[in-house]
């Protein structure tokens, strides 16, 4: 971190500590610093191999909550700003930006509903994609693609949105 800033390791080790956090994401990723001299004088104090002076802690504390605030996507801002229990559908022309945004709301995981729009041939891709980027099998369990109710059949906007509407309404009223 001293001298590259946030690498891709670090961001997605960051992303997983999020999704694991019992904090709701946008106090992790906004928090309200607090003091923290009393924890450093009795506890962190003489723990490292290296000095580490409390200035430069909480200098290295503040650079990397700018650096990852700074970093998150706009994709990943709107999941982290969502409230718990969600209904996230992806409805996006860009493949990358689907995965992007659907592992976001996989790894957050306190959503209602995580729709993609897309084939079942699409799912499978994706869900192999997201496996392999870590995604838990319970997660990817929950993920509903493609989207709407079966029975309402059609690939015109129209007719996926009324899908779409009426699968949403059916889950609220479960």
């Amino acid at each position: 971190f001293r001298h590259e800033g946030i690498t891709p390791a670090i961001r997605r080790s960051f992303v997983a500590y999020l999704a694991a956090h019992n904090r709701p994401i946008h106090e992790v990723l906004f928090p309200n610093l607090r003091d923290v001299s009393g924890e450093y004088e009795g506890t962190f104090k003489g723990m490292t191999a290296e000095p580490v002076e409390l200035k430069a802690l909480l200098a290295a504390r503040e650079r990397m909550v700018k650096e990852l605030q700074a970093g998150l996507e706009a994709a990943e801002r709107e999941v982290s700003d969502a409230p718990a229990d969600a209904c996230h559908l992806v409805l996006t022309h860009r493949h990358d930006l689907d995965l992007k945004i659907i592992d976001a709301v996989l790894r957050r995981g306190d959503f209602r509903f995580a729709g993609l729009i897309g084939s079942q041939t699409k799912r499978a891709r994706f869900l192999h994609r997201l496996a392999e980027q870590g995604i838990e099998p319970d997660k990817l369990d929950r993920l509903t693609c493609p989207i709407g109710l079966p029975d309402i059949q059609g690939k015109e906007p129209a007719v996926i949105a009324i899908a779409v509407v009426a699968q949403l309404l059916a889950k609220h009223a479960a």
